[in-house]
């Protein structure tokens, strides 16, 4: 006959056999973890064992051991978004702890998209409409402080040479119209 045991380490049950002597360990095939099991009969299980739940909205769910909360995980009862606190430590995600997430991995629940959700939820994380929206305000302070800056003229290039010569040949040629004018004038006098 064997008897349930279960692992101080990583809490998973495993069948041990009930002729164990009072020195003899145990090995536990899931984290291979050492170990003297306690012998049937013997007072107080120890507090690490269990585990406090709270529901995804802060409710209590009780105090459960950790074999009782891996069945609700394989039930679907729990879906990952609780809480729970073990003995000595402080409350934290479900999935956080190895010995739960493990088994959210093997029935198919991403753990990583639900913190993902969750992160947008509290705010961590911005959505594509939130980020859409901010480039938007964006825009408009940028555009309204545009509107407020003075209008200035638009300042002048500098000149080119070749728009000096331009300007220079003109000149010259207006200069030899003028003294064609005279010339002529002064011829005819």
């Amino acid at each position: 006959m064997s008897a349930p045991v279960t692992c101080p380490n990583c809490s998973s049950s495993f069948d041990a056999s009930e002729s164990i002597a009072d020195e003899d360990e145990l090995i536990c095939p899931a984290c291979m973890h050492a170990f003297v099991p306690p012998m049937p009969g013997e007072a107080g299980v120890p507090d690490a064992l269990f585990a406090d739940l709270k529901g995804p909205r802060g409710e209590s769910l009780g105090t459960l051991d950790r074999y009782a909360v891996r069945q609700l995980i394989y039930a679907g009862s729990l879906k990952g978004r609780e809480q729970v606190k073990i003995a000595g430590g402080g409350w934290e995600p479900i999935g956080a702890r190895p010995e739960f997430a493990e088994v959210f991995q093997l029935i198919g629940v991403d753990l990583g998209s639900l913190r993902i959700s969750e992160q947008q939820v509290k705010g961590w994380r911005k959505t594509d409409a939130v980020l859409a929206n901010e480039q938007r305000e964006a825009a408009e302070r940028r555009a309204a402080a545009r509107a407020a800056e003075p209008v200035r003229a638009p300042k002048k290039a500098p000149m080119k040479v070749e728009d000096g010569m331009k300007i220079a040949g003109g000149l010259i040629g207006v200069m030899f119209v003028i003294a064609g004018g005279y010339a002529a004038w002064v011829y005819l006098l």
